[in-house]
């Protein structure tokens, strides 16, 4: 029991500085209470994939951002001279600043603004979200 509550926090959580959310991975706003018609708890999934981190309720998109992968060589070329390709993490990144990087990139693209709340879920408070992403 014990095992699966921890699973469901760790899957509910939301991302806060020092986090990653790896390319292929996905948080729920519910968890384990989505299995249950009584929760009331309205589902959301965040998903980090193939260089898109998207937030879904439903089969709509709320939120969508992009950047490149790691190994693309183009995309990554005006990088922070401090991101070289070993420091490289596939996928989504909040910094210990708060600031979100995609890639090793910290300019993401906005593909879709927040049509609802993206804090307390699925970025905690202290996530530096740019007005654009608004």
């Amino acid at each position: 029991v014990h095992l699966v509550m921890k699973t469901n926090l760790h899957f509910t959580s939301p991302l806060g500085p020092g986090l990653v959310l790896e390319n292929g991975r996905e948080r729920g706003a519910c968890g384990l209470l989505s299995l249950s018609p009584f929760s009331g708890c309205e589902s959301a999934i965040a998903k980090m994939e193939d260089g898109v981190f998207s937030v879904t309720k439903g089969d709509e998109v709320v939120f969508a951002i992009s950047g490149p992968a790691c190994g693309d060589a183009n995309a990554n070329a005006n990088v922070n001279a401090n991101a070289n390709a070993e420091d490289c993490v596939d996928g989504l990144v909040i910094g210990e600043d708060g600031k979100i990087t995609i890639g090793g990139k910290k300019r993401v693209k906005v593909l879709t603004r927040a049509q609802i709340d993206i804090k307390p879920w699925p970025f905690s408070e202290d996530v530096v979200l740019p007005r654009n992403m608004l």
